[in-house]
C-alpha cells in the first residue's frame, strides 16, 4: 500500500466542490504542525494556518533570543513536540489530546522546559521524544516538516523554524499550545545538490525504486517487505546508492522497479507518478521530484524509506480517454455535468488506503476498461443518466440522487483531479466523454443547468453584480436529498425545509441578528458556531451559486440559493 500518497479525496464531493463550506475543510481540526496533513496547508492543529481562535493566557517561555535575530534561513527541516493544555479546547474544535485536557498551563509550561533540556543534552534524542510526548499526530511518523518563507505555518511557529541554526532547540506558544522544535539535518546520502534548487510548478512525472529497513519509522504503523525486514539502516544506504548508481548509468527503470523496489503497488506496473506543487505526495518526495531535470536521478527520505527517483517523460493518454475533447479550448463555465465513476482493485486511490466500491475491488483495470466503453456508449445513446448513475456509479456523493456538479474554469480542484475538470469544461451540451482520475474512470455528460429551486431568490439573481467583493455570512440547511453529514439535515422533509427558510429570511428581514441564528439552525460546521464571514470575490473558491448571489446582494440584504450542499441563506454584511 503506498502511504507516501496521501489522496484525500474520497468522492466528488470534495474533488470539485470548493464549496462555501470553504472555512469548514480548510479549517476543520487535523493533525498539527507541517505534513500534508497537519501542517496548515489546509491548515490544522499544530503549526496550522487558518484557526483563528487566540490561544489563552499562557505562561511565556518562548525562546526570545532565538526570535530576536535578524538573520533567517530560507528553507529549514525541523521536528517538534507540541504539548496542549486544557484551556485550549477551542482550537481544537473538540479534538484536544486527552494528555492535554488533564494538563494545566503551568504543567504544560515546565514539561515543554524538561523536553527543550533533553533535546540540548541529546539532540539524538528528538524523534523518541515526538513519539513519546507529541500531541501532534501529523509528526509521528518521523518525518520532518519542510519550513519556507512562504509555507502556510502559524507566524509563530515558523518565525522560530526559520531562525534555528542546526541542531538548535527552541520553544514557542502558538494558539495550539507549546512547541518545542529542533532543526535536524537531511540524511547525507539524499541529493542535496538537487534539493538545492527552485522547484518547478509541475506537473512532473517520475518513477521510483523504494528501499527500506527493518526500523525504518513507517514500520511502527505498517508491515514492511520481508527484504527490508532483516536489513539494517546501514545496509538499506548501501543498497539505496547502488541502485541510484544503476540508475544514473543508464539501467532500465522498470527493470530495477521489479528487481528491487518494495512497493508492492508500484513495481509490477512500472508505474509513473504524476507530480505538481499542490500534488498530496509526501513532501520530502514531492521536493526531489519537482527539482530534477529530464532523465536526472535522485535520492531522498521519507518515513517509508529511501527512495529513488527518476524523472521521465510523460506518459501517453490512456487510449479510452476522450483526447478529441481534451484538446480544445475550455469554456470559462460554469457547465453542469453528471457522472458515472467506475473503479478497479489497484486503482491509485485504492492504493492510497481509501475504501472502493465492492464491485470495483473485484474488477480488473481491463474489466472497468471495458465498462466504462460500454457505459460511454449508453450515454451516447441517450441512455437516461440518473438511471445509469444509480445501478452503476460507485460514487456515493452522486449516485443515488443524479446529483449535477458545477464546473467552471476558477472551481478549485487538486491537481490530481483536475482531469476531469477540463473534460467538463470541454463538452458541448449533451455530449459525454470518458476521462481517468486516481478515483478511476469518470464517464461524465455536459446536461442542461437544472431549473432554479423554488426557494431561490430569483429577483435578486436576475440582477447585474452589485460589487466585485463583498463580506457575507450565511446559514446552511439541509433535507433527506441534500444533507451533507448533519443529522438534522438527514432527518428533515423538503416541506419542513421551506417552512424554516421562509421563517428564517422573515426574521433576518425584520431585523434579528444573523448569528444568533446561525448558532442555532446552520449546518456549516465551519462558521455556524462563531458566525463567520466568508470573503466573496469572482474568483473566490467557492461554488458558483453561492459567489453569484453574495455579489448581487445590498449590503444588509437577505437572499436565498441552492447549491450541492444545501439551501444558503445568505446576508451581505459588508
Amino acid at each position: 500500500m503506498r502511504h507516501h500518497r496521501h489522496i484525500a479525496v474520497a468522492t466528488l464531493l470534495l474533488l470539485v466542490a470548493a464549496s462555501c463550506q470553504k472555512t469548514s475543510r480548510d479549517n476543520k481540526a487535523q493533525p498539527a504542525a507541517g505534513s500534508n496533513q497537519g501542517s496548515g496547508q489546509g491548515s490544522g492543529q499544530g503549526s496550522g494556518a487558518g484557526l483563528s481562535t487566540p490561544a489563552a493566557e499562557a505562561k511565556d517561555i518562548d525562546s526570545k533570543d532565538i526570535l530576536a535575530r535578524t538573520e533567517t534561513a530560507k528553507q529549514v527541516l525541523v521536528k517538534h513536540v507540541l504539548l496542549g493544555w486544557q484551556d485550549l479546547a477551542a482550537a481544537y474544535s473538540g479534538h484536544l489530546d486527552p494528555r492535554a485536557a488533564k494538563r494545566t498551563n503551568a504543567e504544560a509550561a515546565k514539561l515543554a522546559q524538561d523536553i527543550a533540556a533533553k533535546l540540548k543534552a541529546n539532540p539524538d534524542s528528538i524523534d523518541a521524544l515526538v513519539k513519546e510526548n507529541s500531541e501532534d499526530p501529523g509528526s509521528q511518523g518521523g518525518d520532518p516538516y519542510d519550513v519556507k518563507a512562504d509555507t502556510p505555518f502559524v507566524p509563530e511557529f515558523k518565525n522560530l523554524a526559520l531562525r534555528l541554526k542546526e541542531k538548535e532547540v527552541g520553544i514557542v506558544k502558538t494558539q495550539f499550545g507549546y512547541h518545542v522544535i529542533e532543526r535536524v539535518l537531511p540524511d547525507p546520502l539524499e541529493s542535496a545538490d538537487i534539493l538545492a534548487r527552485a522547484p518547478e510548478a509541475g506537473p512532473v512525472y517520475v518513477q521510483e525504486v523504494l528501499i527500506a529497513w527493518k526500523d525504518v519509522p513507517s514500520a511502527k504503523q505498517h508491515p514492511v517487505d520481508p527484504r527490508a525486514a532483516a536489513r539494517t539502516k546501514a545496509d538499506a544506504d548501501k543498497l539505496a546508492k547502488d541502485v541510484l548508481d544503476k540508475v544514473r548509468g543508464g539501467g532500465d527503470m522498470a527493470k530495477l522497479m521489479k528487481e528491487f523496489s518494495e512497493d508492492a503497488d508500484a513495481k509490477d506496473s512500472a508505474e509513473v507518478l504524476e507530480i505538481a506543487a499542490a500534488s498530496p505526495e509526501a513532501e520530502p518526495l514531492k521536493n526531489l521530484a519537482l527539482r530534477l531535470k529530464l532523465d536526472e536521478a535522485g535520492l531522498v527520505k521519507t518515513p517509508l524509506g529511501w527512495h529513488i527517483v527518476k524523472r521521465v517523460a510523460p506518459p501517453p493518454p490512456d487510449p479510452l480517454e476522450s483526447t478529441d475533447i481534451l484538446a480544445r479550448s475550455p469554456a470559462a463555465g460554469p457547465v453542469q455535468v453528471q457522472q458515472v465513476l467506475i473503479g478497479w482493485k489497484n486503482i491509485p486511490a485504492a492504493r492510497s488506503g481509501r475504501p472502493v466500491d465492492p464491485r470495483a475491488a473485484a474488477r480488473t483495470k481491463a474489466d472497468a476498461d471495458k465498462l466504462a466503453k460500454e457505459l460511454l456508449e449508453k450515454v451516447r445513446g441517450k441512455a437516461d443518466m440518473a438511471k445509469l448513475m444509480k445501478e452503476y456509479s460507485e460514487d456515493p456523493s452522486s449516485k443515488d440522487n443524479a446529483r449535477i456538479f458545477d464546473i467552471a474554469s476558477d472551481t478549485q480542484v487538486p491537481d490530481p483531479f483536475k482531469s476531469f475538470k477540463n473534460l467538463a469544461l470541454r463538452l458541448k451540451l449533451n455530449e459525454a466523454g470518458l476521462v481517468k482520475t486516481p478515483l478511476g474512470w469518470h464517464i461524465v455528460k455536459h446536461v442542461p443547468p437544472p431549473p432554479p429551486d423554488p426557494l431561490e431568490s430569483a429577483d435578486i439573481l436576475k440582477r447585474a453584480p452589485e460589487t466585485a467583493k463583498a463580506k457575507v455570512k450565511h446559514i446552511l440547511l439541509g433535507w433527506t436529498e441534500v444533507h451533507a453529514d448533519d443529522e438534522r439535515g438527514k432527518k428533515r422533509d423538503r416541506k419542513a425545509l421551506e417552512a424554516l427558510v421562509k421563517d428564517t429570511v422573515a426574521k433576518l428581514k425584520k431585523g434579528d441578528k444573523i448569528e444568533p441564528l446561525m448558532a442555532e439552525l446552520s449546518e456549516d460546521t465551519g462558521s455556524a458556531k462563531a458566525g463567520t464571514s466568508y470573503d466573496v470575490t469572482p474568483d473566490a473558491g467557492l461554488v458558483p451559486p453561492f459567489k453569484n448571489l453574495s455579489l448581487r446582494l445590498k449590503v444588509g440584504e437577505v437572499g436565498v440559493v441552492k447549491t450541492d450542499f444545501g439551501i444558503h441563506i445568505i446576508q451581505r454584511t459588508e
